[in-house]
């Protein structure tokens, strides 16, 4: 009986320290699409936050688009987090979209599914010019 309490107790303790903590979907900015345009030395970053909402039919999907700017690449999942308020949950990301030639994916931290090349990133994002 001891023995019973004593390998509880142990499995109670470990769990407490050895469970990752919980996070709420809310709380996390779940992004699926990247765009990055080169112009000069100003790199504009456009991130789409996907936006679940459930309704009668089922889940529909909103988008959230942010917009910003840096001058270097590996800084910006820093940016990016000081404009948007929540965790940045990165790991969704199907598509980046760009029209820089360079071997961009070496420069972010950021591993995207496919890397699309185009001159109408905004117009693949759905932004409305």
């Amino acid at each position: 009986m001891k023995k019973l309490i004593l390998i509880t107790s142990i499995l109670i303790i470990i769990s407490m320290y050895f469970v990752p903590p919980y996070k709420e979907l809310n709380d996390l900015a779940i992004i699926d699409k990247i765009g990055i345009e080169q112009e000069k030395d100003i790199y504009h970053i456009y991130v789409r936050e996907v936006i679940p909402t459930k309704n009668n039919n089922g889940i529909h999907y909103q988008y959230k688009i942010y917009d910003i700017e840096t001058n270097q690449l590996e800084d910006v999942t820093k940016e990016l987090q000081k404009k948007v308020k929540k965790k940045l949950y990165l790991n969704k990301v199907k598509s980046l979209i760009t029209n820089i030639n360079s071997d961009i994916n070496s420069n972010i931290p950021i591993k995207p599914k496919t890397i699309y090349h185009t001159n109408n990133i905004k117009e693949e994002l759905g932004i409305k010019s």
